[in-house]
């Protein structure tokens, strides 16, 4: 399985341009619960980036979470290729709970490198979505630097239906 099939299946999604950046050919380690990643047909998976509010054009921030939308009660997974991952950071590490407003059972968990986007490392993270209302999440490292979407965090509407 390919990471940088999945992402550039991902930017092709979402701009009109093919991406300016060729990855490197580096394949992730594959994962029996995951298989999809990388996977032919990724465009109409659902996969979605994770996009800043009112930058125009801007939809690459490294934030991929599948699948969307999400549901009460499903697993998802969440990839990081962003800010601390471009910096060098040795440990990602998922910081998330569920809102509005106030978190709730916030939790740390440490993401594994699975793959490369270019030479920035890409890592992932899994969750069960038990909250209702939104999946809220941020990221840091083991130098408790933070990447927080410019003090927006990452935000999921989770609904209530079926899988």
């Amino acid at each position: 399985m390919e990471v940088a099939g999945l992402l550039q299946s991902l930017r092709r999604a979402f701009t009109a341009a093919p991406p300016q950046e060729a990855a490197r050919p580096r394949r992730a380690e594959p994962d029996e619960e995951y298989g999809w990643l990388g996977g032919e047909g990724a465009e109409a998976s659902g996969v979605a980036l994770g996009e800043r509010e009112g930058v125009a054009g801007e939809v690459d921030d490294g934030v991929y979470v599948k699948p969307t939308p999400i549901t009460y009660g499903q697993r998802c997974t969440i990839w990081y290729s962003g800010l601390l991952a471009r910096n060098g950071a040795d440990q990602v590490y998922l910081h998330y709970g569920f809102g509005p407003g106030v978190w709730k059972d916030v939790r740390d968990v440490p993401m594994r490198r699975v793959g490369w986007v270019g030479d920035t490392p890409l890592w992932e993270a899994s969750l069960e979505a038990r909250g209702f209302g939104t999946l809220e999440f941020c990221f840091h490292d083991s130098a408790d630097h933070w990447d927080n979407n410019s003090g927006h965090n990452w935000v999921y509407q989770i609904h209530w239906g079926t899988r």
